[in-house]
């Protein structure tokens, strides 16, 4: 029997209604595109309102880095708020552009328990982003690559806290891990290294590229308001770049150093430097 291409449409929108697993299909900036009801269920919100939405404001996407997920085959275990799922990713190419699709199913493996520990090891509470010792160690096993580290630092954040209260200040701190985890592109790591510090390792040790994309998350995070008092945040970036010579210590102690230029320069801009 040869289906038309309308039938093949209602087909393929049937089966992806109806599947048990759930299945979220990505564009190129890793937003939302297509989302099935199962899906929908694991996430908890509706097709219509995350549809257009970055994958990441649902979805840990530091733990889909690339190393993790380069064989199809491999899932990568999730530990959510209410269930344990395993995560595969699949890209392919659709009308000249990049796709992906992941599929999530609820995990059954027996080292659940033993992934969920180490989340809670190595995550951030309130951030859940990587914490200090997640990303030493996600840092050390990229080392004697190109890499660029970016320290990033909110300005002014004692004066949030001191005014609106610590609460106000939990809600900038998640803002800015929301924005960080849809902004960065299958960075090495994004973490929270404590306060009101975060760091993120992208794969490049060219200053322009990597000059861009965090001056980029700059000017999109302070065209934003975070929390319910609609606190305009800027922040300060120090860079450190290496082609694969520089140790951990190395290129925290220059992105450091050049994240509080930015801050005597007058801060709310970036800072790099080659070691």
């Amino acid at each position: 029997m040869n289906f038309t291409a309308e039938q093949i449409e209602e087909l393929f929108r049937t089966l992806l209604a109806n599947s048990p697993v759930a299945i979220v299909f990505l564009d190129a900036d890793q937003k939302i595109r297509v989302i099935n009801t199962a899906a929908e269920r694991l996430i908890g919100e509706p097709a219509e309102d995350v549809t257009g939405n970055p994958i990441g404001d649902y979805l840990p996407l530091t733990d889909l880095a690339p190393a993790s997920v380069e064989k199809r085959q491999e899932g990568i275990v999730l530990a959510l708020p209410d269930t344990t799922v395993e995560v595969f990713r699949s890209p392919f190419e659709f009308g000249g552009s990049n796709w992906t699709m992941l599929t999530i199913h609820k995990s059954d493996s027996q080292s659940v328990r033993e992934v969920e520990l180490e989340r809670a090891a190595t995550t951030d509470e309130l951030s859940q982003l990587l914490n200090r010792r997640g990303f030493q160690r996600a840092l050390e096993a990229h080392l004697g690559q190109s890499l660029a580290l970016a320290i990033i630092d909110i300005d002014h954040f004692k004066a949030v806290n001191d005014q609106w209260g610590h609460v106000v200040g939990d809600q900038a701190i998640q803002f800015v891990a929301q924005r960080m985890n849809s902004y960065f592109y299958e960075p090495v790591c994004i973490a929270r290294l404590g306060g009101d510090e975060f760091a993120v390792v992208l794969s490049t040790s060219d200053e322009e590229a990597a000059r861009g994309q965090l001056d980029g998350f700059r000017k999109q995070l302070g065209a934003q308001v975070a929390t319910n008092h609609e606190i305009e945040l800027t922040v300060s970036i120090g860079i450190a770049l290496s082609d694969g010579q520089a140790s951990a210590r190395d290129l925290l102690t220059a992105a450091d150093q050049a994240m509080y230029q930015s801050k005597n320069a007058g801060r709310n801009q970036v800072t790099a430097k080659t070691i």
